[in-house]
């Protein structure tokens, strides 16, 4: 979420303190911080972040805008190595200092059920817990219709059929896809929807 210079403002006057501004992933927590508007310092020498090209592996040079990349993480055990973020910026370093400038997130994915209620995909990657998948891609296009394939050996399509029906209700449970344990190579886009925030509220 941005926080915006008016809104800023009013919780300094209302709590008597300067407030920071924090970019941070789910993945790896935080990663940089602003005390002014759109230049956030790199805060983790453990993470390592990098600018790549939206479409290509090719680090981009100091101060064109990219993907945010990061490589490292909170689990020392399993590291994320050059995981694209899906925010974007540009990378520029003063007095050997790293800074992010022109920080932008990636939009909110939006899902809606058959009723009209807004579906959260952090209660989706839930639903799915039971599931062994090594990975897996869901859709919904503008007439609600999921559209959903994985990767894995032990899920059976009628089984996310009946999980997918729970959440959203069974009449928008369209297309369901269940591949083998070998998984395509690049990164796979999880969660995909042709709804909006503003489509979701009303």
């Amino acid at each position: 979420m941005t926080l915006h210079a008016g809104l800023r403002q009013r919780l300094e006057s209302q709590f008597k303190c300067p407030v920071y501004d924090i970019y941070s992933l789910t993945e790896c927590r935080m990663i940089a911080v602003a005390r002014e508007v759109g230049v956030y310092r790199l805060i983790r020498p453990d993470l390592y972040v990098e600018i790549l090209h939206p479409d290509k592996d090719e680090v981009l040079r100091e101060g064109e805008r990219g993907e945010i990349t990061v490589t490292g993480g909170i689990n020392p055990f399993l590291p994320l190595v050059r995981y694209r973020s899906g925010d974007y910026g540009s990378l520029r370093h003063d007095n050997g200092v790293p800074y992010l400038h022109d920080l932008s997130g990636r939009a909110p994915v939006v899902f809606v059920a058959a009723d009209g209620n807004f579906i959260n995909n952090v209660d989706i990657s839930r639903a799915l817990c039971e599931f062994a998948l090594a990975g897996f891609s869901l859709h919904q296009r503008k007439d609600r219709m999921l559209e959903f394939s994985a990767w894995g050996e032990e899920a059976s399509e009628a089984d996310v059929r009946r999980v997918f029906a729970n959440l959203f209700g069974p009449s928008v449970v369209g297309k369901i896809k269940i591949m083998g344990a070998g998984m395509p190579e690049g990164k796979k886009v999880q969660y995909s929807s042709e709804f909006s925030e503003t489509d979701a509220c009303l």
